[in-house]
């Protein structure tokens, strides 16, 4: 073999171990960064998630609150009357209150009365 032709191949073979080497060290660092953003994203996206289920769960417990202590309601559980039902229960309550459905209980825990409406 000619010299030129070992210095070549020396060179190939030192720049594509050059090349290999950096590719594994970028790779195990790039991709350990990637994950260390990944896991801070999910974090912080299932903490926003979090946030936003508790502000809805207080608004519903808020909501459920208002209509319990309220005498018609109250009213409504012990006689089931229906000027009840087509006084409050309407379409634009379910509208208004950006909810789904209405389940009213008795004290026993027995359901006196339920309405679904699809918003």
């Amino acid at each position: 073999m000619s010299l030129r032709r070992n210095k070549l191949i020396i060179i190939g073979v030192i720049l594509l171990l050059s090349v290999l080497s950096t590719y594994l060290v970028l790779c195990t660092t790039i991709s350990s960064r990637f994950d260390e953003l990944e896991q801070k994203y999910v974090i912080e996206n299932s903490k926003r998630i979090e946030s936003v289920l508790d502000h809805e769960l207080s608004e519903l417990d808020s909501m459920c609150y208002d209509w319990a202590a309220w005498d018609d309601t109250y009213q409504f559980i012990q006689d089931r009357n229906q000027e009840y039902i087509d006084s409050n229960l309407v379409d634009s309550t379910f509208t208004a209150l950006k909810i789904n459905l209405m389940i009213f209980v008795n004290a026993s825990g027995e359901i006196v009365y339920a309405k679904a409406y699809d918003l």
